[in-house]
Protein backbone atom coordinates (compact mmCIF):
# COMPACT_ATOMS: atom_id res chain seq x y z
CA UNK A 1 0.00 0.00 0.00
CA UNK A 2 1.07 3.54 -0.68
CA UNK A 3 1.01 6.17 2.01
CA UNK A 4 -0.29 9.74 1.84
CA UNK A 5 3.25 11.12 1.38
CA UNK A 6 3.65 9.18 -1.85
CA UNK A 7 0.27 10.41 -3.07
CA UNK A 8 1.31 14.02 -2.40
CA UNK A 9 4.62 13.43 -4.22
CA UNK A 10 2.71 12.00 -7.18
CA UNK A 11 0.38 15.00 -7.19
CA UNK A 12 3.32 17.41 -7.08
CA UNK A 13 4.97 15.51 -9.92
CA UNK A 14 1.83 15.75 -12.05
CA UNK A 15 1.54 19.49 -11.38
CA UNK A 16 5.18 19.92 -12.39
CA UNK A 17 4.59 18.00 -15.63
CA UNK A 18 1.52 20.10 -16.41
CA UNK A 19 3.62 23.25 -15.98
CA UNK A 20 6.28 21.78 -18.29
CA UNK A 21 3.61 20.99 -20.86
CA UNK A 22 2.36 24.57 -20.66
CA UNK A 23 5.91 25.80 -21.27
CA UNK A 24 6.20 23.52 -24.31
CA UNK A 25 2.93 24.86 -25.71
CA UNK A 26 4.23 28.41 -25.24
CA UNK A 27 7.42 27.40 -27.04
CA UNK A 28 5.34 26.00 -29.91
CA UNK A 29 3.47 29.28 -30.16
CA UNK A 30 6.74 31.22 -30.19
CA UNK A 31 8.18 29.02 -32.94
CA UNK A 32 5.14 29.57 -35.12
CA UNK A 33 5.24 33.31 -34.44
CA UNK A 34 8.90 33.64 -35.38
CA UNK A 35 8.42 32.24 -38.87
CA UNK A 36 12.05 31.13 -38.96
CA UNK A 37 13.32 28.97 -41.79
CA UNK A 38 13.79 26.01 -39.46
CA UNK A 39 10.36 26.47 -37.84
CA UNK A 40 8.84 23.21 -39.20
CA UNK A 41 11.66 21.09 -37.75
CA UNK A 42 11.73 23.01 -34.47
CA UNK A 43 7.95 22.75 -34.19
CA UNK A 44 8.11 18.99 -34.85
CA UNK A 45 10.76 18.56 -32.15
CA UNK A 46 8.66 20.47 -29.62
CA UNK A 47 5.60 18.40 -30.60
CA UNK A 48 7.60 15.24 -29.91
CA UNK A 49 8.55 16.53 -26.47
CA UNK A 50 4.94 17.54 -25.78
CA UNK A 51 3.79 14.05 -26.76
CA UNK A 52 6.30 12.52 -24.34
CA UNK A 53 5.14 14.85 -21.55
CA UNK A 54 1.48 13.94 -22.19
CA UNK A 55 2.29 10.22 -22.12
CA UNK A 56 4.19 10.61 -18.84
CA UNK A 57 1.34 12.65 -17.38
CA UNK A 58 -1.19 10.02 -18.44
CA UNK A 59 0.93 7.30 -16.84
CA UNK A 60 1.35 9.27 -13.61
CA UNK A 61 -2.39 9.96 -13.52
CA UNK A 62 -3.20 6.29 -14.07
CA UNK A 63 -0.83 5.27 -11.28
CA UNK A 64 -2.26 7.91 -8.94
CA UNK A 65 -5.78 6.61 -9.53
CA UNK A 66 -4.62 3.09 -8.67
CA UNK A 67 -3.30 4.23 -5.28
CA UNK A 68 -5.74 3.82 -2.41
CA UNK A 69 -5.01 5.80 0.75
CA UNK A 70 -4.88 3.84 4.01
Amino acid sequence: MTDIGEIKNSSASMKHRIRQLGELIQEMENILGEGAEDAPLAFFEVCEEAQLQVMQLMRATFLAVQVKPN
